[in-house]
């Protein structure tokens, strides 16, 4: 229903200068090096652009730019109903209001990219002893989508490495440098930003 709605509502939808414009940026480069040289003065990190690069390089057509956007937006509205440890009202709820159902799907931008994500490093944090790097990869690429979600990446980190100083201390071991290492993956990511 979700995805049928926001089909019907992005068929119908005007699109705006900012969203053709990534696009336009995408369809102009001619490798993903050019594409980061094509950026650098717009404001936005790379993965939004990177995305439509590639989706231009598998079929040139205008349609890239909102198949992207829904497709991203589903993904994410999916992750969440499966996995969201939220009743199954409020999960339906959520994603019915205003930014899964319109702003993060319809409207074709990075933030349906940071919502994805986002949902992804929630669901991973559980695994963050086991598995850190998936999540640091994960944050790395969170902190390239947009600001807002470079300064979240940062506070994910930043809890991230305060819960390794805690449980360091609870458990009274020297400490463990190695643990820090996927920090090294999100710097690079933010830096990337």
């Amino acid at each position: 229903i979700w995805l049928a709605l926001v089909v019907f509502t992005t068929s119908r939808h005007e699109f705006w200068r900012d969203e053709v414009r990534a696009l336009t940026l995408a369809r102009t480069a001619t490798s993903p090096f050019d594409l980061y040289g094509l950026i650098r003065y717009d404001g936005h990190p790379v993965l939004w652009y990177l995305l439509l690069f590639l989706g231009r390089s598998i079929v040139d057509t205008p349609l890239v730019l909102p198949i992207t956007s829904v497709l991203i937006a589903f993904a994410a509205v999916a992750l969440f109903l499966w996995f969201a440890p939220l009743p199954w009202w409020f999960r339906c709820v959520f994603i019915f209001s205003a930014l899964p159902a319109f702003e993060y799907s319809v409207m074709a931008r990075n933030y349906g990219i940071s919502m994805l994500l986002f949902f992804l490093a929630a669901l991973l944090y559980r695994t963050r002893t086991t598995h850190p790097f998936r999540l640091a990869f994960i944050l790395a690429l969170l902190a390239n989508t947009n600001v807002h979600s470079a300064i979240l990446t940062c506070l994910v980190a930043a809890v991230w490495a305060w819960d390794i100083v805690v449980d360091q201390k609870k458990r009274a071991v020297p400490i463990e440098y190695s643990r820090y290492l996927p920090f090294a993956v999100v710097g690079a990511g933010v830096l990337l930003c």
